[in-house]
């Protein structure tokens, strides 16, 4: 189940206490089927791990030690890294929930990943952490870059299919056609100009008995 607005903003109100036991966080947030992960607000815009669920090792392939404690630039690849802190400022800035999709590169591939920040305020109304939840989208933005993707190809396909319609004059002798500026075309040349078919010339039985027959290599 993914953890949603509403469900990360209750969970801001317990923070405080949880925080004094790892134990207590772990029996709750392992549970939720979505990262869960903990910043502490520090000077100068710096946000650093303080706690992440075992969903966020599972997700990313790093383990404890590389993460927690660790600043937030020092874990989130370069190519991300303004999108997110920017995001986090907005939530201090704003005093609120914030949302948006993120994608990432970690030792276990390419994630996308709902991303959803909260504000932790402690007695007297200050932010004192950011708690946050990523609900793993990957598979669902592959199916819609692919079905993107086949869409871009039909519609190509479509734009470069010409269609032979209407009538067509064509001499009942030698099956020369006439084209719209009046000049007479052979067969192959008319359906080529006006459509994507292509020939490969051969020779039927019935002609190949007729050529037979005009150089004297009648079968006997």
């Amino acid at each position: 189940m993914a953890t949603n607005t509403t469900d990360i903003s209750s969970l801001t109100l317990a923070i405080k206490d949880l925080l004094q036991s790892e134990g207590n966080l772990s029996k709750i947030f392992d549970k939720i089927d979505s990262v869960v992960f903990i910043v502490n607000i520090e000077e100068d815009g710096v946000y650093r791990f303080i706690y992440v669920n075992n969903k966020f090792f599972k997700a990313t392939g790093l383990d404890k030690e590389q993460v927690i404690g660790k600043r937030v630039d020092e874990i989130i690849p370069p190519h991300s890294i303004d999108l997110v802190l920017s995001k986090y400022n907005e939530a201090v800035r704003e005093k609120k929930t914030v949302r948006w999709e993120e994608t990432s590169d970690y030792p276990t591939g390419r994630k996308t990943g709902d991303v959803v920040v909260a504000p932790s305020f402690n007695e007297v109304g200050n932010i004192e952490y950011l708690i946050g939840t990523v609900h793993d989208i990957t598979k669902r933005k592959q199916m819609e870059q692919e079905r993107e993707e086949l869409i871009k190809s039909l519609q190509e396909a479509l734009n470069d299919i010409k269609t032979l319609q209407g009538v067509i004059p064509i001499c009942s002798y030698c099956h020369s056609i006439r084209n719209d500026e009046g000049a007479w075309n052979k067969l192959e040349k008319y359906i080529s100009e006006h459509s994507n078919a292509k020939f490969s010339h051969g020779i039927c039985p019935k002609c190949l008995s007729k050529a037979n027959s005009g150089f004297g290599l009648d079968e006997k």
